[in-house]
């Protein structure tokens, strides 16, 4: 069935303008339109990585993905059977598949003039429908490695200009697919000494952490050709965190949320979640130590961990400066010293760096 749909699609486009022709008489405003469809940032699919790798930049996976024709208001038109067109629907990983790129577009004739844009959804099923309400889940890495985050996008019509007759009826329709959630990875962790001060501990070691204050389902809306997410308010997780309620919380919390730490630091010493010599994250690189990931909506998380310091109980609670916005990857360096090991706060302001789906390196605040 896809072959099918997709040697249908090319033999449109060759036959050019000769599809249109019968829209030639009527006035603009009231013709059927053809619109060629691309995916402006799409390209082939990015394979899976083992779990804890970092994610680089701007490589999100396209499994599959759904075409939504778009009204003034935004609403989904229903074409029903009168137009030609390669389908809805279409699987990246089908053998016969091409990206729709501006060169090789998907192109539909004989659709409404009502059509004013288009949506699309990427990942997603085959039975999806486009819409403001529906509940997505945050995704975060499992055995597979990084998951196929649910993609969002939409474009308004433009005129064809490469269009030699110069129909007032042929449009092209280029869109941009991002998640509407973001990425956190923790990369490091160090015990920092104070400038010109000698640390009090000999060592901190770190055995847990986890995020409070997080959103565990979300909704993605379109409006006006741009994509917004918020939290879904019954999935929020969030905690008063303090010395009486810390412990038991990073306790009690459970994967894919919270992970096992084996960090054990010497003053000034830099390590991932393993306990391996690392170095701290930038905009630029990319580090060669494991990370710890989690999918982040609508706010920026704390990441709380527990642990000791020279043997006795001690906890972290890291924030974060950094205003959330989709479409991240977070890259936290938890980065903390002896005054934020000090009751009653011990909240860290966390070091962060960010981009487009892309890579922004972040340090909580611990306090303030």
């Amino acid at each position: 069935m896809k072959i099918q749909s997709l040697i249908l699609g090319a033999a449109i486009v060759l036959t050019g303008m000769t599809a249109c022709s019968k829209d030639e008489s009527t006035p603009a405003g009231k013709q059927t339109k053809s619109i060629s469809i691309s995916i402006a940032n799409a390209d082939y699919t990015v394979k899976g990585r083992a779990v804890g790798d970092a994610q680089p930049a701007e490589q999100v996976e396209l499994k599959s993905f759904k075409v939504f024709f778009l009204n003034s208001t935004g609403d989904v038109i229903d074409l029903g059977t009168d137009f030609q067109g390669p389908g809805f629907y279409f699987d990246t990983t089908d053998d016969n598949y091409t990206l729709p790129t501006a060169d090789k577009p998907l192109t539909y004739h004989f659709l409404p003039p009502q059509v004013a844009g288009v949506a699309i959804l990427g990942n997603v099923a085959e039975d999806a429908e486009y819409s403001a309400t529906s509940t997505h889940e945050v995704l975060n890495d499992d055995a597979t490695g990084h998951p196929a985050y649910p993609l969002f996008g939409a474009s308004a019509l433009a005129p064809d200009n490469t269009d030699e007759a110069q129909h007032t009826n042929v449009f092209t329709a280029s869109v941009n697919l991002v998640p509407a959630m973001s990425r956190m990875e923790v990369h490091a962790f160090q015990y920092k000494e104070a400038e010109g001060a000698t640390a009090k501990y000999q060592k901190v070691e770190l055995n847990k952490i986890a995020l409070n204050n997080y959103y565990t389902q979300y909704t993605a809306t379109i409006a006006n050709y741009t994509v917004t997410s918020a939290g879904v308010a019954n999935s929020l997780k969030n905690v008063q965190l303090d010395n009486n309620t810390v412990y038991n919380y990073v306790n009690n919390a459970t994967a894919p949320w919270a992970d096992g730490l084996q960090v054990a630091l010497a003053p000034n010493a830099i390590q991932d979640h393993t306990g391996t010599t690392t170095v701290l994250a930038t905009n630029a690189t990319t580090p060669a130590g494991k990370v710890l990931t989690y999918g982040i909506v609508g706010k920026m998380p704390q990441l709380t961990a527990i642990g000791t310091a020279d043997g006795t109980p001690v906890y972290l609670i890291g924030d974060f400066s950094t205003t959330y916005a989709n479409g991240k990857v977070y890259r936290v360096n938890y980065i903390f010293d002896d005054e934020d090991l000090e009751l009653p706060n011990r909240c860290v302001k966390l070091d962060v760096t960010v981009a487009d789906w892309s890579v922004e390196v972040i340090t909580p605040n611990f306090g303030a």
